[in-house]
């Protein structure tokens, strides 16, 4: 909700409610045709201090865009490349004044049956962005131990990792797979 929030109040729609949201995509070719009409000379500085707080959402974290739909990621880059243009400049002096932002916890974690170690849960933002051979498991069923230093920022622990008794997959959905090397897509260890 949060990215097409932003995509809303880029093009100029005020209501960013659901019901908002729903009326805004439900025809599908004014919508596209608003977003290519989108004219970053015209952003007011209302707009632009809405979007500079509405991209520092957890949810506009790379690991959580990544694991949506393809669609979803091209406006959430979409939306930071417009902030970003507008941030170098026509609101230069106001994009270098801090952001009030509220406290992250990008991790989505709520199955309480997996454990994590370290405890993701419990991390900071900073501590999340360099996590050291992350393991996961689930009691009596299967652990996964993640080599190396992992960035677990924005993970969806629960839509990406599933331990069931014979069978641990990771990245069901083959579309929020990100490359080799990112998220949870790296070499490890199930036991």
């Amino acid at each position: 909700q949060a990215i097409l929030s932003a995509v809303a109040v880029l093009i100029g729609s005020e209501d960013v409610t659901w019901v908002g949201l729903r009326k805004m995509l439900q025809h599908m070719a004014p919508f596209v045709q608003r977003l290519r009409d989108v004219d970053p000379h015209a952003v007011t500085l209302q707009q632009f201090k809405r979007l500079k707080k509405m991209i520092t959402a957890p949810e506009f974290a790379t690991e959580s865009v990544k694991g949506s739909f393809p669609v979803i990621h091209r406006l959430a880059v979409f939306c930071r490349s417009c902030v970003a243009f507008l941030s170098e400049s026509r609101f230069a002096d106001v994009a270098k004044a801090p952001v009030k932002t509220a406290p992250r916890n990008p991790v989505v974690a709520t199955d309480m049956s997996l454990k994590f170690s370290p405890n993701v849960r419990k991390l900071s933002d900073e501590e999340l962005s360099k996590v050291v051979d992350l393991q996961i498991s689930r009691p009596n069923v299967a652990s996964i131990m993640f080599h190396g230093t992992t960035d677990c920022r924005g993970i969806n622990f629960d839509k990406i990792v599933r331990l069931q008794v014979g069978e641990v997959l990771l990245y069901e959905e083959c579309g929020n797979k990100p490359p080799p090397g990112e998220g949870l897509n790296k070499r490890s260890t199930v036991t």
